[in-house]
C-alpha cells in the first residue's frame, strides 16, 4: 500500500490541496486571512489499513501525513496602528500581505479500489479527520 500511495502522489496532492483549500487555517495573528494553500510536500507519518469483507470491496487506509504547505496571507498592519484610547483598541490603517510556509500534520482517511487479485487500483475518495480549523504560524516571532 505504500508503494501504491508513493505511485500517486501527484494525485495525493491535488487532493489534499482541494480538501485544505475547503478546509479552514487560522492564523497566529489578530485578524489574518489565509488566502490561498499550496501543498509542497507529502510525508505519510503512520497508517492502518483495513480490508473489506466484500469480494474485491475498497481498502480503507486511515493515517496521518506531515504536510508542508505554502499560503499567502493578508492581515491588519498591527505594527503601526494606532491606539484609541476613547473605545480601548488599535486601529490598524493598512494591511500587510505576504506568503509563509507552514507545516501541519493531517489525518486523512482513504478509499482506495482493489482488483480481483486484490491490489490497489484507483483513489475512490479522500477525507480529512481533522477539526475544520488548524492554528498556524503565519508571522514567526521576532524578538526584534
Amino acid at each position: 500500500m505504500d508503494e501504491f500511495l508513493e505511485s500517486h502522489e501527484p494525485q495525493l496532492v491535488d487532493e489534499f490541496n482541494r480538501e485544505v483549500n475547503d478546509w479552514g487555517l487560522v492564523g497566529d495573528v489578530d485578524e489574518s486571512e489565509i488566502d490561498d494553500v499550496s501543498v509542497t510536500k507529502l510525508e505519510l507519518i503512520e497508517s492502518a489499513i483495513y480490508r473489506s469483507t466484500e469480494d474485491f470491496g475498497p481498502v480503507l487506509v486511515v493515517g496521518s501525513f506531515a504536510v508542508d504547505a505554502e499560503i499567502s496571507y493578508s492581515h491588519p498592519d498591527w505594527e503601526s496602528a494606532m491606539y484609541d484610547s476613547e473605545d480601548k483598541r488599535l486601529i490598524a490603517f493598512d494591511y500587510v500581505n505576504g506568503t509563509s510556509e507552514v507545516e501541519l500534520e493531517i489525518d486523512v482517511s482513504i478509499s482506495i479500489a482493489v482488483n480481483e487479485n486484490g491490489d490497489p487500483t484507483e483513489i475512490e475518495d479522500f477525507r480529512f479527520r481533522n477539526d475544520k480549523f488548524q492554528y498556524v504560524e503565519i508571522s514567526p516571532f521576532d524578538p526584534y
